[in-house]
């Protein structure tokens, strides 16, 4: 089956390091359930702290061997450092809306189905609503999977396709 299947993982420090290497073989998973070739399944990954990191878009790779790869040199973020505490933070929305544009619009193809796993630990500090919508207006299914204890259950549900109960997880 032909599919732009994309990954946002939570980079922040309320993810934790454990986590996000959770987040990362999950990630392994899903891929290694699918066909990756040129003419089928194109994987594009991209990590969230204060600021959107893509690891690659859908034209980067094509094949296992090389996605494997790749995922094996991700490191845990940790996020931003805020002025006057210890805090750090993430931006889900602005991850998002750099997903959209850096990775469906300028690398996904056009007429085939497009997914997108959201994986968080923490409370986004900017709202999520309006660029999952977005995503979702152009035909992206988001699933939102919640990791730890700190991620909120109604941010999931604001990022995910409905029905919920298949896209939140």
């Amino acid at each position: 089956a032909r599919v732009d299947l994309a990954f946002l993982l939570d980079g922040s420090d309320g993810i934790g390091k454990d986590h996000f290497q959770d987040a990362l073989s999950f990630v392994k998973n899903v891929i290694n359930s699918f066909d990756v070739t040129p003419g089928n399944v194109h994987v594009a990954m991209a990590v969230c702290s204060d600021k959107p990191h893509i690891v690659f878009d859908f034209r980067a790779f094509n094949d296992h061997v090389s996605i494997s790869r790749a995922l094996g040199s991700v490191k845990y973020p940790q996020g931003k450092l805020m002025a006057g505490g210890n805090l750090y933070f993430l931006l889900t929305g602005r991850c998002l809306r750099a997903i959209k544009s850096s990775i469906f619009i300028n690398s996904g193809r056009h007429g085939v189905p497009k997914m997108l796993y959201v994986m968080t630990g923490g409370n986004s500090r900017d709202r999520v609503a309006l660029p999952s919508r977005s995503l979702r207006d152009d035909g992206v299914q988001v699933y939102s999977l919640g990791l730890g204890n700190s991620y909120k259950a109604y941010e999931l549900k604001e990022m995910a396709t409905s029905p919920f109960n298949d896209h939140v997880m």
